[in-house]
Formats: structure tokens, C-alpha cells, sequence
């Protein structure tokens, strides 16, 4: 499998096509220790340009075993290329319809906290929907605090995109949820000295 990596990496453009289905097939090998090899490598292989848009296709087929993709997809979350982080933040609608939430839970929580702010970005549109699938009670425990972290980044984008997802999360659950939730927070930002902060309460 190293050995395919690093052909991928040196080889021109037309060979890179070849190989990379090579890729794909060995993601459906017949053989589970060839299919848990392909897993365990694709954080390593999406840190190859031509490869990227390539990966979400091999996490839907190993997506059937938790054991192979869990590891893979935390694996990703937590690579030291934000190109890779980012590319799991992006596609997060796709792997979530694969693998369930639950399966994405450690990887979204990481991905919220992103040193990265476009990797942060990519992840704040998919919560609406998300929260909705574990529960209130289980969103309050996990999802909660990034989200209203988000709500004071120093990124002016992410406070933003934040504010409309608070929105959407108060039309999903309930006005007694966002007086526990919300309001409080709402009130200290809006005597906050930073007036884009405050300006923000009104969006």
C-alpha cells in the first residue's frame, strides 16, 4: 500500500488515473485484511491532490464496517494537513448519509475546534442538521459547546455563519431550549466591548 502511495506521488498525470482506481479496487477487496489495509491508508492518500476527490467514493464502500471506516475517518479529522481536515468538513453531508452520526461525533468535535478557519467554516452548516438525529439531550451534551464557541471565534466569517446556525437550531428545538441555551449567552455578547460582537446579537 506504501508503495501505491508513493507512485501516486511521482508519477505524471496520466498513470495517476490508473493508479488511483487501483486504489478503489483494493477498497473492495474480497479479502477483509486487504479492505482494512485501504482503510487505514486513506488518511495517508488524501493527503494527495488528485486524490481527494476521490476518497469519499472509498469511505461510502467501507462504510458497511465500522471497524474499517471509524478509525479511517478519525484519523483524517486528526491529520496534520488542514487540506485533509477541511476535505472531511466539506464532505461531511456524504459521510454522515454513510456512516451515521453517531460514527461522527469525535470527528466533528474535533473539526469544530479546527486551528484552521475554513476547516471550522465547512463543519458549521452541517449542525442543523445533525442535531436533530442524536436529540436535544445528546446535541446539549456533545454539539452544544463548539457551537456556541463559534458564536465568539475571532474569524468574523465563522461568528457569522454561527449566528444563522443558532437561528436554525432554535426553530428546531424548542423556545425553552434557547432560554436556557441561547439567551444567556446572547445577553454577554451584547454588552461586549468588541462592537462587532454586539452587532452581531441583531443579526
Amino acid at each position: 500500500m506504501a508503495l501505491l502511495r508513493v507512485s501516486l506521488q511521482e508519477s505524471r498525470k496520466p498513470g495517476k488515473a490508473e493508479l488511483r482506481g487501483n486504489f478503489r479496487k483494493l477498497c473492495q477487496d474480497e479479502t477483509p485484511m486487504v479492505c482494512r489495509a485501504a482503510a487505514s491508508k486513506l488518511g495517508e492518500f488524501a493527503k494527495i491532490e488528485y486524490l481527494k476527490s476521490d476518497l469519499i467514493p472509498n469511505f461510502v464502500q467501507l462504510a458497511q464496517d465500522d471497524q474499517l471506516i471509524s478509525p479511517a475517518l478519525r484519523q483524517c479529522a486528526s491529520d496534520s494537513s488542514w487540506q485533509v481536515r477541511y476535505m472531511v468538513a466539506e464532505k461531511f453531508l456524504d459521510l454522515q448519509k454513510a456512516v451515521g452520526p453517531q460514527s461522527l461525533l469525535i470527528a466533528i468535535v474535533e473539526l469544530a475546534g479546527d486551528s484552521k478557519w475554513r476547516v471550522r467554516l465547512a463543519i458549521i452548516e452541517y449542525m442543523p442538521a445533525l442535531a436533530g438525529q442524536p436529540g436535544q439531550e445528546s446535541f446539549d451534551q456533545k454539539l452544544r459547546g463548539p457551537c456556541m464557541g463559534w458564536l465568539n471565534d475571532r474569524v468574523y466569517a465563522i461568528r457569522e455563519s454561527a449566528a444563522l446556525n443558532t437561528k436554525k437550531l432554535v426553530e428546531q428545538f424548542d423556545f425553552q431550549w434557547a432560554e436556557q441555551a441561547i439567551i444567556p449567552l446572547i445577553l454577554v455578547m451584547s454588552r461586549n466591548k468588541n462592537y462587532l460582537h454586539r452587532k452581531l446579537t441583531l443579526t
